[in-house]
């Protein structure tokens, strides 16, 4: 799974699985129990609930700000070059910064000497004013880290259970999504 979005003010995130197995935040089984759907050896709906499981998560994570499951992210930035607030807390680790110059160069920085880290579970990029760039302009910011929930709450597997539920029943329909899941994600937003 890997996608593109725009984050205001930041620019482009690139997200996508740390490793093929991940689990998502439902199983198939328990979600199908959920819907009190039984289709025996019939896999044309299970291939359904699961893309429902995968697009309710993926909802619930962009609507709240925050990573549910695992995943390696690359966010990018063209405009903060002194600090970068990182989308997507919780953040685990951040693997590499890189500055980027006008002509697209790369260039590894290095913690605590070219950039900082501030923040333990949402975190913020800081950068030195002064870098040596050898007549070259800095347009950007490179930043790749792992992300993810180490325990997940069980009001969000909830709230999971109950889009998928929504999305399978009103399939084909244009219906806005249940305030009633928005009102228990509230808590859960980070802006």
């Amino acid at each position: 799974m890997s996608y593109t979005k725009s984050v205001t003010d930041h620019g482009t995130v690139e997200i996508s699985p740390v490793a093929p197995a991940v689990v998502d935040l439902l199983t198939l089984a328990e979600t199908l129990n959920y819907l009190k759907q039984s289709y025996g050896t019939l896999t044309v709906e299970d291939t359904l609930v699961k893309d429902l499981i995968q697009s309710a998560r993926m909802w619930i994570e962009e609507w709240i700000g925050q990573s549910i499951i695992s995943k390696t992210i690359i966010a990018y930035t063209e405009n903060e070059l002194d600090y970068f607030v990182l989308p997507m807390s919780p953040i685990v680790s951040v693997t590499t910064v890189h500055r980027i110059s006008l002509e697209g160069v790369e260039t590894l920085l290095t913690k605590n000497t070219d950039y900082y880290e501030v923040g333990i579970t949402s975190k913020t990029i800081c950068t030195y004013p002064v870098w040596s760039t050898i007549g070259s302009s800095v347009v950007g910011i490179k930043v790749t880290y792992e992300t993810g929930m180490t325990e997940i709450p069980k009001t969000l597997k909830e709230c999971c259970l109950a889009l998928v539920s929504h999305l399978y029943f009103h399939r084909g329909e244009d219906v806005g999504m249940p305030a009633t899941i928005i009102e228990r994600l509230k808590p859960f937003r980070k802006l």
